[in-house]
């Protein structure tokens, strides 16, 4: 077999491994959710909207613009309420409006 030939099908092989990783399901608005309730819940002083930007844009992709512009506030009303009480409550957190309750 000619070395070009294994070469192409090694980066085949590659290229349909890349392609399997898993994109995050949770949406722009719901990750902003969760990492601002987080924050709040820690009793940390929330940065500034371009450093949360920043931060987020790092951790969760999309651009600093995008995410300062379209789902940088509190309990952003994307109807995600009732999906993040119930990912919250998968790891033993209760969620409410933007917040975590002690109980």
């Amino acid at each position: 077999v000619p070395s070009d030939m294994m070469q192409q099908e090694v980066r085949d092989i590659l290229s349909q491994k890349a392609s399997r990783k898993k994109l995050p399901s949770a949406k722009s608005a719901e990750q902003v959710d969760v990492i601002m309730t987080l924050l709040n819940g820690c009793k940390v002083n929330t940065p500034t909207k371009e450093t949360l930007a920043e931060f987020i844009s790092w951790l969760c992709g999309g651009t600093v613009n995008s995410i300062r512009q379209n789902v940088m506030c509190k309990n952003t009303g994307y109807n995600n309420e009732e999906v993040l009480k119930e990912k919250f409550a998968s790891i033993g957190i209760t969620y409410e409006k933007g917040k975590i309750k002690n109980e």
